[in-house]
């Protein structure tokens, strides 16, 4: 069966990147700005980055753990590289209302 992830890059204070992923984007970067994520709390996360899916569950697995092991590598040059193939280079905003550009 085919699911639905949203993968997601936050920007952390100190040049710190997260990578993440979930169903439910609205609720994981309320999680995240709130300080409920142990991981980003007090690092000031802001979304760079965040794209949708669709795989059955393998190769949603596989597609994460590829990112992860670019992401380890080199967290800039990774998130140049995901940015430079979306439209206008992928500069997307969130707000707690939403997206806005």
């Amino acid at each position: 069966m085919d699911e639905k992830r949203h993968l997601y890059i936050l920007t952390l204070d100190k040049g710190e990147f997260f990578l993440g992923h979930t169903d439910n984007l609205r609720n994981e970067l309320d999680a995240h700005y709130s300080g409920a994520r142990t991981e980003t709390s007090g690092k000031n996360p802001q979304l760079v980055w965040t794209d949708v899916w669709y795989g059955n569950r393998d190769k949603l697995i596989q597609h994460i753990d590829y990112l992860l092991d670019l992401f380890e590598e080199d967290p800039r040059n990774l998130l140049y590289k995901l940015q430079a193939r979306l439209p206008m280079g992928g500069i997307v905003w969130w707000t707690s209302n939403g997206y806005w550009g």
